[in-house]
């Protein structure tokens, strides 16, 4: 009986309180799903960069840097689009350009890495955002109360594949599905995520995915934390 209180309990107050978080929705008995439902996520495709020029009978050699060239360009593109789409979520006015033009005095835009990128909004933001704010990014580690508290205040995060020294494609997490974990005497003890959705901005890609937290794991190299703070 007193488990069944305690769940039933349980029950009541997550229920007002999704009620009163617009970005926490319940599902189920014991299954919520927590994103950016506040106000419409507004999604963007990855405009692709025209490739090096070539001489008339390039090498396969020059051939392959072309395309190597492209390639990196794409991901670092893929990558302030990303961060665009975060940014315009949390109430400013940004373009890619705009982005990448924040290291233009340190390194041809197209060899920003994304650390280069994530380090380099990490500051105020310029006038020509929108109102003016703070802009904050943290690294961020692979757990589930992390992506909770962030989703649930109204933060997408941006997560990175590949491996150790590698630069990979970036994608936008804009919601998580999960369970609520009860011990022996029906206490809540935590959360136990089922699914993620993602936002794919690679070009030809599957704009909107929902990925089962197994697979997601493996696939998440890097997470990272974006927060605006407006001035007031």
């Amino acid at each position: 009986m007193k488990t069944l209180f305690s769940i039933l309990t349980f029950v009541l107050i997550t229920t007002f309180a999704s009620a009163q978080n617009p970005n926490i929705k319940r599902i189920g008995q014991t299954t919520f799903s927590v994103g950016a439902y506040d106000h419409p996520f507004r999604f963007e495709r990855v405009t692709p960069p025209l490739p090096p020029a070539l001489s008339i009978n390039p090498t396969d050699a020059e051939k392959d840097a072309a395309l190597q060239a492209t390639i990196n360009a794409t991901i670092t593109a893929d990558w302030a689009t990303c961060i665009m789409m975060v940014l315009n979520y949390n109430g400013l006015n940004v373009q890619v350009d705009q982005i990448l033009n924040l290291n233009s005095n340190r390194a041809a835009a197209s060899h920003n890495s994304p650390q280069d990128l994530m380090f380099a909004i990490n500051r105020t933001s310029p006038h020509d955002w929108g109102a003016d704010s703070r802009i904050y990014t943290s690294t961020a580690t692979l757990d589930p109360d992390v992506i909770f508290d962030e989703l649930s205040a109204g933060r997408p995060l941006i997560l990175g594949t590949g491996a150790a020294n590698m630069e990979g494609r970036a994608f936008v997490l804009t919601a998580m599905t999960y369970t609520i974990k009860f011990d022996a005497n029906g206490q809540q003890t935590g959360i136990t995520p089922q699914t993620v959705t993602i936002r794919d901005p690679w070009p030809q890609a599957i704009a909107s995915r929902v990925v089962n937290w197994a697979d997601f794991v493996p696939l998440t190299a890097s997470l990272y934390t974006v927060k605006v703070e407006f001035k007031k």
